[in-house]
């Protein structure tokens, strides 16, 4: 999570991005989507 919290500001909507596009991979096991979708959430609150 310190690496979540460390995210400099200008870089957010970069690592945004790639989170929601790994979330996006297809064939992705539903668990795992779950999990990256969190994740932006989670980013994105820290914002």
């Amino acid at each position: 999570m310190a690496a979540i919290a460390g995210i400099e500001h200008e870089r957010k909507p970069a690592v945004l991005f790639t989170v929601r596009s790994m979330a996006d991979t297809p064939g992705l096991n539903a668990n795992i989507r779950v999990m990256w979708l969190a994740l932006a959430n989670l980013i994105e609150e820290r914002g």
